[in-house]
């Protein structure tokens, strides 16, 4: 059946807004599409509450509406390292939204369309033969999934940042399709996009754009994992220049058999500024018809059963010297970039995943009784029904902070934004499924209910587009390159103490004053007066609805002991933090945390400002987000020397002792 393509939507209206457009929880199990008569959702007007209508878009009201457009959309700040300077970018406060009705239209009118194309897969299916057919993939050709941010001059869609995150949420339903896509697109197709010749772009990517093939990322090697540095492939350049021939083994290709196009990462010698041979790692594209690429039997998986993920041997493959990617030393910046700077799509398909999940379990909770009564009306049942929503409204609120702002400075560098958003969005995820699974009882540790496919597809997911662990070690490791270079001075003096005592003096005596402030000033912008004329505050909460308030002020708080926990790595450790994995671990669960809680007040503001549907209820979700949020926070920063230096102590037993050390609870000494 011929599919329609995406831009066919362009001119057609639905509901304002990111409406939810049904459960479609339980028909995912058997592929049926089981969408129920949806109620059509009000326009932009109607959802301001009729006590506010009068302030509608007058500068009267507690708050403007907050538009990309406006000028904190041209900032280049550094958004999460600033939270290790003890300082929050302001225009994390105005949460970005689509300009106009008509651009909201057109991106649901998109959604719908793809969420009814993967509703009406057999997932199930999928799941248990372990490949998505072909036919699936040609519809999704002729959608127009494969070229989504590809440019129209190349046959792809040109779809933006927030367009192409709804559409990831559209595929929440099928997590091993949108792996495959984005393995595609976002990895395997994505290092021409930024480093090809105009000629490579003209070769490839139109036929990439549009599914007629596959492309595929190869980075990862069995000896080296993640890490790019110790790889061993090695491509060596012909004897008359014209050629390289490359040799070795890629682990973990996502798309590996399919792929026609593939990025390759390998060893090459080339001369540094000195004149010296060594060692670089060089990008190539190979195409399959080049000869020698072998992929190899895929590994059984526990989730994304239908990615296709197999290592691909490179055997004598000749690759031309046209075929290089960008400089023949570039390829650790390249592959960098890539593999960090789309990671925020993952939120967008867990998004639409948990609003299913949720959904389904609330009517689960309903529709069940026990001891006489719906189980909804049970303390304990509320409580994780809560949480689960809580946590899903700050995986939505991050996940489009970071969209909207890609799509306001497709050039600005959020790498660490989108890697903390693909961090919380792992976490979460399997956080909420655990919930909704105790919440179905025995039932949903079945195959009849498909929690338990989610639940292991969301295991797998973690490694998808890097490591958990990994991103804690980059985000904690990218922001503290950024943050010691400001505070470079004070940590010199400060390892230092009796010789720079009176630089010092001052600096202790105005954290203790600010400590004792019930809300620093911690907000920075580059911005000294808004739109009418007065200076910009520096307190968070002068930037929130007032409602928020008492939250604002406790994110303050919190920001600055971020600040003071960084100054005292520094300090204890000087250049080889950057070494010490706990203090990373620390840091980025507290950037992740803090970055979430943010872009929960922004987004919670703006409804209330404006007077959105249910703003107050996006109040109190924000307030259980956000107080959970507050505890985890507040006890890391009191336990982390002593948790610390336990791991250290109970881990070089461990290890010396091959294991377990504790005797048995049986023992005893006779």
């Amino acid at each position: 059946m011929m599919m329609r393509r995406l831009t066919d939507f362009a001119g057609r209206r639905c509901a304002c807004g990111f409406p939810r457009t049904g459960r479609r929880f339980f028909a995912a199990s058997g592929g049926a599409v089981a969408t129920p008569e949806q109620k059509s959702l009000p326009d932009d007007e109607s959802q301001v509450s009729p006590t506010l209508k009068k302030y509608f878009n007058k500068t009267r009201i507690a708050m403007q509406m907050p538009m990309m457009t406006r000028e904190y959309a041209v900032s280049n700040a550094a958004l999460i390292p600033s939270f290790f300077l003890g300082r929050l970018q302001l225009e994390l406060l105005e949460y970005p939204e689509l300009s106009t009705k008509e651009n909201v239209s057109n991106v649901n009118a998109m959604f719908e369309h793809v969420e009814d194309f993967v509703s009406s897969l057999d997932s199930a299916q999928i799941d248990l033969q372990g490949r998505i057919s072909d036919p699936v993939l040609r519809s999704c050709g002729e959608i127009g999934l494969f070229g989504q941010r590809v440019d129209s001059s190349f046959n792809g869609l040109g779809l933006n940042a927030l367009e192409s995150t709804r559409i990831a949420e559209a595929m929440g339903l099928n997590a091993s399709l949108f792996a495959t896509l984005t393995a595609h697109e976002a990895l395997g197709m994505k290092a021409i996009q930024l480093a090809g010749t105009e000629e490579q772009k003209r070769k490839y990517l139109p036929a990439l754009a549009t599914g007629e093939k596959i492309a595929a990322f190869c980075l990862a090697e069995a000896s080296s994992g993640s890490d790019p540095q110790p790889i061993q492939s090695r491509a060596v350049l012909s004897p008359d220049g014209r050629s390289y021939f490359l040799n070795g083994r890629k682990s973990w290709v996502t798309n590996g058999s399919r792929a026609d196009v593939y990025t390759v990462f390998a060893l090459t010698t080339v001369k540094n500024d000195k004149g010296e041979q060594e060692d670089r790692v060089t990008p190539f594209i190979v195409e399959r018809t080049f000869g020698g690429v072998n992929p190899q039997s895929p590994a059984p998986k526990l989730g994304l059963r239908g990615l296709d993920l197999v290592d691909v041997v490179f055997s004598n493959v000749k690759v031309p010297v046209e075929n290089v990617l960008g400089d023949a030393d570039s390829g650790l910046q390249l592959a960098t970039r890539v593999a960090a700077s789309d990671r925020y799509l993952v939120g967008g398909l867990c998004v639409g995943l948990l609003r299913n999940v949720v959904d389904a379990m609330v009517e689960h909770c309903q529709m069940r009784h026990r001891f006489g009564h719906s189980i909804a009306q049970f303390g304990m049942v509320q409580e994780r029904l809560v949480r689960s929503a809580a946590h899903l409204y700050a995986l939505e609120s991050m996940t489009y902070l970071v969209a909207g702002m890609v799509t306001a400075q497709p050039e600005r560098d959020l790498r660490i934004e989108s890697s903390a958003v693909k961090l919380f969005a792992s976490g979460t995820t399997k956080f909420v499924l655990n919930e909704c699974m105790a919440l179905s009882g025995a039932l949903g540790l079945t195959n009849e209910l498909p929690i338990e496919r989610y639940l292991r597809d969301a295991y797998v997911l973690d490694s998808f587009m890097g490591p958990i662990d990994l991103l804690r070690l980059y985000i904690a490791g990218a922001s503290l390159s950024y943050a010691g270079k400001d505070m470079q001075e004070f940590v010199r003096k400060a390892r230092k103490p009796v010789a720079n005592i009176r630089y010092l003096l001052p600096k202790v005596f105005m954290k203790d004053v600010r400590l004792l402030l019930s809300a620093p000033a911690v907000g920075a912008t580059s911005i000294r007066e808004n739109e009418r004329g007065t200076r910009v505050s520096l307190r968070v909460r002068d930037h929130l609805h007032p409602n928020l308030a008492h939250h604002a002020n406790r994110l303050s708080r919190i920001i600055y002991h971020t600040h003071e926990a960084t100054r005292q790595a520094f300090i204890l450790h000087g250049p080889t933090v950057i070494e010490n994995q706990l203090v990373l671990k620390l840091l980025a669960d507290l950037a992740v945390d803090l970055f979430a809680v943010t872009a929960c007040l922004s987004r919670a503001s703006r409804a209330k400002s404006i007077g959105l549907r249910y703003h107050d209820h996006e109040l109190e979700l924000t307030s259980a987000f956000v107080l959970e949020a507050f505890s985890r926070m507040e006890k890391a920063l009191a336990d982390y020397k002593q948790k610390g230096n336990l791991s250290k102590r109970i881990s070089a037993v461990m290890f010396k002792e091959n294991g377990y050390a504790a005797v048995h609870p049986l023992s005893r000494v006779w």
